[in-house]
């Protein structure tokens, strides 16, 4: 029986929506478990934790176009395509969940975690000034659609950057025939 070989964009498809679901189930985790997300601490791991999963994602959708669909060669630039892809793939996924729950379903928890950070900031000893300055920001960036619409920028770039990288260590250029090396 033969194997059917996927697309690039099929198994990139494939790929970040795994990435995706996995990013949404973390983050219905945080909110289940009532995580500050905010919280500089928080912000570090949880960047962290959902880059690594993207990279993991990407790794792992790259190797298996390379060795199902191209026999187990992958030149720089598809595997270049696929990261990105899976990356955006799984950043818009996110996005979207997101922008969805906190508008609709919990439209009240953006609120509640911009209250906890007026009292992180307060307990950082931060000057009035600073902390209406550092709200006003914050109000703008955490309604649903700016972090919507900040997510379909930053995920290609994102994945541009973290694709450049994985390709590095992915491709395995074809040898070079006799014919190609008398040229």
């Amino acid at each position: 029986m033969e194997i059917k070989k996927k697309s690039l964009l099929t198994n990139a498809l494939s790929y970040g929506i795994i990435a995706g679901v996995i990013l949404i189930l973390i983050g219905v985790l945080y909110y289940i478990l009532d995580v500050n997300i905010f919280q500089f601490t928080m912000m570090a791991v949880s960047f962290l934790v959902n880059f690594g999963i993207i990279i993991v994602l990407m790794v792992i959708g790259i190797k298996a176009y390379r060795d199902k669909s191209l026999g187990g060669k992958i030149d720089y630039a598809k595997s270049f395509l696929s990261g990105l892809l899976i990356c955006t793939f799984a950043m818009v996924l996110s996005g979207l969940f997101n922008f969805v729950f906190y508008n609709y379903f919990d439209p009240d928890y953006m609120p509640k975690m911009l209250d906890n950070m007026v009292e992180m900031f307060e307990n950082l000893n931060m000057s009035e000034e600073q902390i209406d300055l550092a709200i006003a920001r914050s109000e703008k960036n955490m309604k649903p659609i700016n972090q919507l619409i900040s997510t379909l920028y930053t995920g290609p770039i994102a994945g541009v950057i973290l694709s450049l990288i994985v390709s590095i260590f992915i491709k395995k250029e074809p040898a070079l025939s006799a014919s190609d090396s008398q040229l």
